[in-house]
């Protein structure tokens, strides 16, 4: 088993030939026992593969949501984007999907700054078509609605 933070393995484990089936609780960052730690850090996406992704595959990933044309895109398993919006709840977004996710706790702060936002950006030499308007505007207030 293989773990890797931002694109980089951090982490092999061998010998793990188990296989995980029917699980019905998956816990992301703190463990059942007593005494357990919660992770305090950020957390962008999480997926699992039922097959070890080299090193080249997860760079792809890095930075980038996964989607059909990604090599492993079958072996995807699990896949939370953790971007619902609602903070409460995380959707799988793998092939075949599973129930939602709970975010025990919810999240402290879910909103990210702009300089926190590096996944999807694709470059362009495109202008866009922007037109400002300036002038006097009257408005008013519908109670009625």
């Amino acid at each position: 088993m293989k773990t890797f933070l931002n694109g980089t393995q951090v982490q092999t484990v061998t010998g793990m030939s188990k296989r995980m089936l029917n699980i019905d609780k998956f816990r992301i960052g703190k463990g059942n026992w007593l005494g357990s730690q919660t992770y305090e850090g950020k957390m962008d996406q999480f997926c699992v593969f039922n097959k070890d992704l080299t090193l080249a595959n997860v760079q792809k990933l890095y930075r980038n949501k996964i989607d059909l044309t990604h090599p492993n895109y079958n072996n995807l398993i699990l896949n939370y984007n953790f971007d619902d919006g609602n903070y409460l709840t995380a959707i799988d977004e793998s092939p075949v999907p599973h129930a939602l996710g709970t975010l025990n706790d919810g999240v402290n702060n879910p909103l990210k700054p702009a300089k926190e936002l590096v996944t999807n950006f694709t470059e362009t030499y495109s202008r866009p078509n922007i037109i400002f308007e300036q002038g006097v505007y009257t408005s008013h207030r519908d109670f009625l609605l």
